[in-house]
């Protein structure tokens, strides 16, 4: 049961991790795209 718990949080940390990770490499390539249009 814990075990079961611990994975499943597990993967729900990754999921979290991995959403933050592309929500900054995806703000950073908009800002990229912004400033060489100027």
């Amino acid at each position: 049961g814990s075990a079961l718990l611990a994975g499943e949080l597990d993967g729900i940390i990754d999921d979290i991790f991995m959403a933050v990770i592309l929500s900054k490499e995806r703000e950073t390539v908009s800002n990229l795209i912004s400033t060489g249009l100027k």
